[in-house]
């Protein structure tokens, strides 16, 4: 058992490895991402914790740089400051000041945050439940069809003792090619 221990502690020393905590990504979103970019050219400086070449981000980095901006760009036009909202109250369980509280909450349980449609969040537990709702209709010259995508899913993310972070999408996708 000793030489297991020694071989195992060896390794970790000869490869030097770094382990960490898992977290939450935040969606591979090209709108996102240019937010992203956005608010920190706009800050005029760069973000100690945020290097915009390695992606995906974690939710919880993404909190801290719409934090930060929110304090260092006192004059913001109102579509910057409803995205910084967004990126604010998406990952709002990071955020030291996130207002996505829902005015009216659905049932007393759904859509107490604005962004999620059901959340548990206790000391060692973070779960929040989205369903997903895509539509989609073209037009072709040349057809009698009209195509269009009906899409339909869940999404679920979390976190277990802020150690270990998990997300999966579940979509159901049908498409049709005419309307009836």
């Amino acid at each position: 058992m000793r030489k297991f221990l020694y071989l195992f502690l060896l390794a970790g020393f000869i490869t030097g490895q770094q382990g960490g905590a898992q977290s939450v990504y935040i969606p591979l979103n090209e709108d996102y991402y240019h937010w992203i970019d956005r608010f920190e050219i706009k800050s005029g400086h760069l973000f100690d914790r945020l290097h915009t070449q390695l992606k995906p981000f974690t939710r919880e980095t993404i909190a801290q740089l719409a934090d930060s901006a929110w304090s260092a760009l006192p004059s913001l036009s109102r579509s910057d400051q409803f995205n910084l909202n967004y990126l604010k109250n998406d990952s709002w369980e990071w955020s030291t000041t996130a207002e996505g509280d829902s005015k009216r909450p659905f049932l007393k349980k759904t859509f107490r945050k604005k962004s999620d449609f059901y959340h548990v969040d206790e000391k060692n537990f973070d779960l929040h439940l989205n369903p997903v709702l895509y539509g989609f209709v073209g037009f072709e010259n040349d057809q009698e069809n009209t195509p269009y995508l009906n899409s339909r899913g869940l999404e679920l993310r979390g976190r277990i003792a802020r150690k270990v972070g998990f997300y999966s999408f579940w979509p159901i996708i049908r498409l049709l090619s005419r309307l009836m």
